[in-house]
């Protein structure tokens, strides 16, 4: 990513947690947006941010996983998008029936940080419906995962447990699978 940064000349030097700079941040000056800097630095295409009714913390990473599903799944959204919804270009209607095998229409809905299920509060980075047909998507550039937090006993440690013992507890039991 530091690389592509030097080779287009993006502002890059951004910090993350106040630890210095980094070359695959983008530096949000004084008086700019987090908006206005991924808007011209940082999507592809020059598409507007209609589809994204809430952009992550770390959207101006050039890594941000957020970022990459929209830069590679906007473009195959007919027009613009209207309440963060759209609906899907032929090229997209294709690419879902060679590459996961789902037949969709141009009447399908689509939409980027989709939650289902309200309880759960799971965002799916991006998300295609018509009729029966639900797909999700889940995209990332890479995943860290710390699982200190899980023997810690610690607040967001409990934050977890509540979550396990309130939503994915009964899930789990109801599961099929």
């Amino acid at each position: 990513m530091e690389e592509y940064a030097k080779e287009n000349n993006l502002p890059v030097g951004g910090s993350f947690n106040s630890k210095g700079e980094y070359g695959h941040i983008l530096k949000i000056e004084e008086g700019q947006s987090q908006e206005d800097v991924i808007q011209q630095f940082n999507i592809l295409g020059n598409y507007p941010l209609d589809g994204l009714k809430e952009i992550h913390k770390y959207a101006h990473h050039l890594n941000s996983s957020q970022i990459l599903c929209y830069n590679y799944f906007r473009s195959m959204i007919d027009g613009a998008m209207i309440d963060g919804k759209g609906h899907p270009t032929q090229e997209l209607i294709d690419w879902v029936g060679n590459h996961i095998g789902v037949k969709i229409t141009n009447k399908a809905e689509c939409e980027f940080e989709y939650v289902e299920d309200k309880k759960e509060y799971t965002h799916f980075d991006f998300y295609i419906e018509e009729g029966d047909v639900k797909v999700f998507f889940e995209i990332k550039y890479t995943e860290e995962f710390d699982t200190k937090q899980f023997v810690d006993e610690g607040e967001e440690f409990k934050s977890y447990k509540t979550k396990f013992d309130n939503v994915y507890k009964e899930m789990l039991q109801k599961c099929q699978c």
